[in-house]
């Protein structure tokens, strides 16, 4: 994903944000909508940037999804090769193949790890965020 164009919106009286990402063919639509109990608390702010890590995350399993299928083409590649009586291991183009499998495995390991760390950043986000607000209602709740 080279170009991509971002659009984002904030509804204020429903307190959902979108934020959408899209390559020119795909669009990868990020949404977050403010929790009932913290409709005092809510702001466009922390909407918009759940809302863009949702859609980030979305990209990067798309990302995935790809190397996945580039990984298995050219597993598929070298295992039909191999079949050939011709095939010669040692040959340029299977050395080729081989160590372009190597790369996109890596890829997709790398693909994989930001995956993880985007929804365990997108957890912890929404996760400190609640408790900053159970916080403020504690002391909101000890000053009335």
């Amino acid at each position: 994903m080279d170009n991509f164009d971002i659009d984002s919106f904030y509804n204020k009286e429903t307190g959902e944000a979108i934020y959408t990402i899209t390559d020119g063919v795909f669009n990868f639509v990020g949404r977050a909508k403010c929790h009932e109990n913290d409709k005092d608390l809510g702001n466009e702010l922390t909407g918009m940037q759940i809302a863009a890590m949702r859609a980030c995350i979305k990209t990067i399993q798309y990302e995935r999804e790809m190397a996945i299928v580039q990984v298995n083409t050219l597993k598929h590649c070298i295992s039909t090769m191999s079949m050939s009586p011709r095939y010669n291991e040692n040959s340029y183009e299977a050395k080729k193949i081989r160590r372009e499998l190597y790369l996109a495995e890596n890829d997709l390991k790398t693909i994989c790890d930001n995956l993880t760390a985007a929804r365990q950043f997108l957890k912890k986000y929404i996760d400190d965020k609640d408790a900053a607000y159970k916080h403020i209602r504690k002391l909101r709740a000890k000053n009335n």
